[in-house]
């Protein structure tokens, strides 16, 4: 598989933005998910990741959505706002993320 420097596929093999051919077969960290993964294994719905941050309480005392909780796992430093993902809700740090796609290296452009 050849692909361009924006991601496009070329004649079987891989380039880098300048021409050189790039290596598939060596590990690589997602800078979305932090997974490993090989780029020549890399598909459409490989990452699995937020495309927001985790600061929902933050976000809300702005927005003037501000959940609260008497959970003490929900509490944060601020008088019990609950903290979530801004994109989905969800209000774990670990859970999985809402949005699917290809991994991307921290050496992609």
């Amino acid at each position: 598989m050849l692909v361009a420097a924006h991601g496009h596929v070329l004649r079987g093999h891989v380039v880098a933005a300048s021409g050189a051919p790039v290596d598939t077969t060596s590990p690589r960290t997602c800078r979305r998910c932090k997974v490993q993964f090989v780029p020549a294994d890399n598909h459409a719905r490989e990452c699995v990741y937020h495309t927001a941050l985790f600061t929902g309480g933050e976000v809300g005392k702005y927005t003037g959505f501000v959940p609260v909780s008497p959970a003490y796992e929900h509490r944060s430093l601020h008088r019990g706002l609950v903290r979530f993902w801004d994109c989905c809700n969800a209000l774990q740090e670990d859970d999985a993320g809402c949005c699917t796609g290809p991994h991307e290296a921290y050496e992609d452009t």
